[in-house]
């Protein structure tokens, strides 16, 4: 009996350890708002919304769609890698104009929500967060 209480205590020990380190499962559909500004605009508010459906490491896992100044931005997310207890993904557009493509979106929960950075191919960085729905 005491060897069964022992391995157990060492298995939920290790397990304990092993995710302690990892970064939480932020499947799902997150919405959010930033603002950005541009030259012809000024300062133009962009809805955003993220559907993560995976987090393997080189595939496919999910999209996005930004929305704000009249036009709407669709792209495919696939994730790089899980760096600093986040994720770190790319996006690809896949309909819109006048979009980047090739943007870098590092995602980290923070309690409810997800902070997001979200840098632009041409070097913009925007910072926000998110929440569920």
């Amino acid at each position: 009996m005491r060897r069964t209480v022992l391995a157990l205590v060492a298995a939920a020990t290790a397990a304990l350890v092993a995710s302690a380190g990892a970064a939480p499962d932020i499947r799902g559909t997150w919405v959010g708002t930033t603002r950005l500004h541009t030259k012809s605009q000024g300062v133009v508010t962009v809805r955003v919304r993220y559907e993560i459906t995976a987090l393997t490491p080189g595939q496919a896992a999910g999209t996005t769609r930004y929305r704000g100044a009249g036009r709407t931005c669709h792209g495919a997310l696939t994730l790089r890698a899980r760096v600093s207890g986040g994720y770190a993904f790319r996006d690809r557009v896949t309909s819109g104009r006048r979009c980047t493509s090739g943007d870098r979106i590092f995602l980290q929960a923070a309690g409810s929500a997800l902070r997001v950075r979200l840098t632009e191919r041409g070097g913009s960085v925007f910072r926000f967060k998110m929440r569920r729905p």
